[in-house]
Order: structure tokens, then sequence, then C-alpha cells
């Protein structure tokens, strides 16, 4: 279930219920809301004969249940970084797993696969987007926060994803010449690397941020 035909009210979640295998085997979600031209992932990976699922939107869908047995082993892996002292401090993926945004950052310069990013400071934010396993951007703090200049070092601690579109939220620290107290940074890149906005939260004292989420 569902069969076809069924009505929800747009607050119901929708039960997806299957038979034909065991309940420890695994099988892929989709849905379609174009009568089966395309297909979107609901989930990669579902136990157990059921899956409790929220549409995205009103409006009429199919669903498609298939047989799914995960790869066992590495993927990919990728490795990133400069001459000097850097660090990830927090990581985000999309749903479906296909993009991966890293945060965190770095000593003057730092490389991703062929892709380097500069920076004149000892301390710099940087948020980078992988899709599939290939660099597709990457910004640094002074990219990021060039509203805000001048600043003595920044740095990237929280990233999120939104699941609507696949941008990424991103909250950091960062030392303002004006105050020389730590502030906060909190933003959104759209997935094609595109800043949306960027805020600060300001005090007269100190502030540090540990990690984000909804």
């Amino acid at each position: 279930t569902p069969n076809g035909g069924e009505v929800y009210s747009t607050c119901d979640s929708i039960l997806i219920t299957w038979t034909g295998v065991e309940p420890t085997d695994t099988v892929m979600l989709e849905f379609s809301s174009d009568l089966g031209v395309s297909w979107q992932n609901i989930t990669p990976v579902a136990l157990q004969n059921s899956f409790l699922w929220k549409p995205p939107s009103a409006g009429s869908y199919m669903v498609r249940v298939s047989p799914f047995t995960p790869k066992i082993g590495i993927a990919w892996t990728r490795s990133g970084g400069g001459t000097g002292s850097d660090s990830s401090n927090a990581i985000a993926v999309t749903a479906d797993g296909s993009i991966q945004y890293i945060a965190g950052d770095f000593n003057k310069s730092i490389t991703f696969d062929s892709r380097t990013i500069n920076s004149a400071k000892s301390q710099e934010a940087f948020l980078t987007q992988y899709n599939s396993g290939r660099v597709t951007w990457s910004v640094s703090g002074s990219s990021m926060l060039n509203r805000f200049i001048p600043y003595s070092i920044s740095t990237a601690k929280g990233v999120m994803v939104d699941k609507a579109d696949k941008s990424a939220y991103i909250l950091g620290e960062f030392i303002p010449d004006a105050t020389f107290k730590r502030q906060l940074f909190v933003g959104k890149y759209y997935s094609n690397g595109t800043q949306n906005w960027m805020n600060t939260i300001s005090s007269t004292l100190d502030i540090f941020a540990r990690s984000m989420g909804i």
C-alpha cells in the first residue's frame, strides 16, 4: 500500500508497505509526480516491509518499490589540505547521498582535488561541496564574509542541508577588527555555490559556535 486512488490530507504521512521479501531485506523507495516519467528518491534503503513517508507537497504521486542490495566497501575517498594546519569541523549529506558539504578552516591555502582557495589569514573558514565524490566548488571565509571585512580570523563550525533544494546552511565564528570579540556568522549557499544570504550575530562578549541542526 498505497495501491492507487487513495486520498490523503497534506498533513498526513503515508505508510508505504510491501510484500514478497523478508523484513530484513532492503528495498529502495522512489516517487514520481509526473506519472512515471521521472523518479525521485524517497530513501535508498528501507527495511521491515514498511516506511512512513511525508510527500514534499500537495499533489498526485506514484510510489515505486525496488529490490536493493547495498554495495559493500568504500565507494570513494578524497583528501584535501594545505601546507599549514587545517580542520574539517562539520559534514552534511543530502538524503540521496549525492551531495556532500564539508566545513572547517585552513591556514593560508587549501586544495581539494584541483581546486585551491587562498587567504592572507592564519585561520580562515571554508565550505566545500562534493557531488558523487567530485569537488564542484569551494569558498573561503574572505568570500563568505566580504561584507564584514576587516576581521582577523574565521572558522566554520557547522553545516546542514536544506532538504527542499539541497542547498547548505553554514555556521561559524569570526573576530571583527572593530570589536576584537569572537562573533557568529550564519548563512545559506545554493547548491551551485552562489551565496543566498549571510548574517552575523554579535555581542559585547565572545560567542562560540558549536553545531547546527533542525
